[in-house]
């Protein structure tokens, strides 16, 4: 069973269960702008690093800020699997191939969205709600598991704005913008987020589905994920 909240070591070729809030439970996300600034760095560090082409007539990028972004870059060492953004929290599944790979990754995306965050609106101070929470995937078995945990958080809270006034515009999965689900549908075909060794686990098993979506949706599936939260 892996441990409670956070983990004390990390390993190698470890998969992880990664969730936080808003602190007070704040709105994090408010806008399609929010919710993209964060995809964005989480693709920035786990997508292959290619310097900007040079375009004839315009100055190309400074030799140092390209050497940074190498150095920063985290691809080999961390893949996103699965991830599902709310108003006021994100929940992640990530796997490292090197000790410190996923701490890097959560450093430098989270630091990265306080200081876009901060910036936008004007204020200072810390975003989320402590350090976020790590829980050790102990299997495949398990990692498919709780990647349908995380697909089916946005039944949780699908609501929008309007004014003073909340309405929910949702109760489906597959219409949530905001989470992997679609890509996972989609046969995680030229995206950021690595859905193969998901799929894989379709297949194996007494159960077999024909589909990830015909998997997620299968009332007899028994998740007992949210016990360990």
């Amino acid at each position: 069973m892996p441990a409670k909240y956070r983990v004390k070591s990390y390993q190698e070729d470890g998969v992880y269960y990664i969730y936080n809030r808003g602190i007070d439970g704040r709105e994090v996300f408010g806008s399609d702008q929010d919710y993209n600034e964060f995809l964005s760095l989480c693709q920035r560090y786990v997508d292959e690093y290619h310097p900007e082409p040079v375009i004839p007539g315009f100055k190309s990028e400074r030799p140092y800020l390209a050497r940074r972004k190498q150095a920063m870059n985290l691809h080999g060492e961390v893949e996103v699997w699965a991830y599902c953004l709310m108003p006021n929290n994100f929940y992640l599944l990530v796997s490292q191939k090197t000790k410190t790979g996923m701490t890097k990754f959560m450093r430098r995306v989270l630091t990265g969205y306080v200081m876009y965050f901060n910036k936008k609106h004007k204020r200072r101070g810390g975003l989320w709600e402590g350090i976020y929470k790590a829980l050790r995937v102990e299997n495949m078995d398990q990692a498919l598991s709780v990647s349908r945990y995380i697909h089916l958080r946005s039944m949780a809270r699908t609501i929008r704005r309007f004014g003073p006034v909340e309405a929910i515009t949702s109760s489906r999965v597959e219409d949530y913008p905001h989470s992997s689900y679609k890509i996972y549908l989609n046969g995680g075909r030229d995206t950021w987020v690595n859905c193969l060794p998901i799929l894989k686990e379709l297949g194996e098993g007494e159960r077999k589905w024909r589909s990830y979506g015909e998997y997620v949706q299968d009332a007899r599936v028994e998740s007992k994920w949210s016990e360990l939260l």
